[in-house]
């Protein structure tokens, strides 16, 4: 399989306005203010191990309310490569984000409306750079506020990408569905377990020559996996397993990746909190 793990763990949607927040619950404990993350991969595979989403180098800040307000992301030189910095309202709904791209310096500012009433929302999205237009995004909400359907619009005003959204009765996202110009993108589909953990995650690309590609994961008594497989296709399944070393809080500050009973990644966590 050579060692191709893109793992979409923990909640990883499509859409950009808060779900950080929503991934990163099932990732730390306790009044959490600031995590840093660095990782370190074996050389004999370094480049060709992806590892989950918040294992990579990257700095967050949290506010009392456990949402992500900013996110910096780290080149593999230890160089910021994008900021972004997000507003709540009083609804805890997404109400500004910022985004910073560097070193390019390009900054992208979108700000968000809801009308209540209709379950709806409106996303407006500006960008400092000078071929970039206006753009928007239409939103459907459901009862509990979440996205159903997301429609992406040029700047000519032309609809040319769709994103839907499926929940289960807890409001745990288990299907995400885009299309572009009309047509099946991607889809990707989450299994639950009765804690509310993820226990499958399948991945449809269209463009994709080697068929879905579907995680498994295993616990033991935690929030965290102590396994997870990958299957791509007809392939065989390859199984990676993790050790974890805890702070006082009960949050992992170092997580180590197996392969084959060979440690091939290890990340690291200075939290602070509260």
């Amino acid at each position: 399989m050579n060692h191709l793990f893109t793992v979409i763990f923990f909640f990883l949607c499509t859409l950009s306005w808060g779900q950080e927040d929503v991934r990163l619950s099932c990732q730390v404990k306790g009044n959490v203010k600031s995590i840093d993350i660095t990782k370190e991969e074996s050389d004999e595979i370094k480049g060709d191990f992806l590892v989950d989403s918040f294992d990579y180098n990257m700095a967050i800040t949290l506010d009392k309310k456990g949402r992500v307000i900013k996110l910096t992301s780290y080149s593999e030189k230890g160089k910021p490569s994008d900021i972004k910095e997000t507003v709540y309202d009083n609804k805890n709904r997404v109400a500004k984000e910022t985004v910073l791209f560097l070193p390019e310096k390009i900054t992208r500012k979108i700000s968000y409306s809801y009308n209540d009433k209709e379950k709806k929302g409106t996303a407006i999205a500006l960008s400092s750079h000078e071929s970039d237009e206006q753009t928007k995004r239409e939103i459907t909400l459901n009862d509990e506020g979440l996205p159903i359907k997301v429609i992406f619009f040029d700047s000519d005003g032309e609809a040319f990408k769709e994103i839907s959204y499926e929940y289960n009765k807890n409001q745990k996202l288990v299907k995400s569905t885009i299309y572009e110009d009309g047509n099946l993108k991607r889809q990707v589909s989450y299994k639950y377990d009765d804690k509310g953990r993820i226990i499958e995650a399948k991945n449809y690309y269209i463009f994709f020559p080697g068929g879905d590609i579907t995680y498994k994961y295993v616990y033991k008594d935690d929030i965290y996996p102590i396994e997870h497989t990958a299957i791509v296709g007809g392939e065989d399944p390859e199984t990676l397993t993790f050790k974890y070393k805890f702070d006082s809080k009960g949050n992992w500050i170092e997580k180590t990746y197996f392969l084959d009973e060979e440690a091939v990644a290890i990340i690291k966590r200075k939290i602070t909190y509260y």
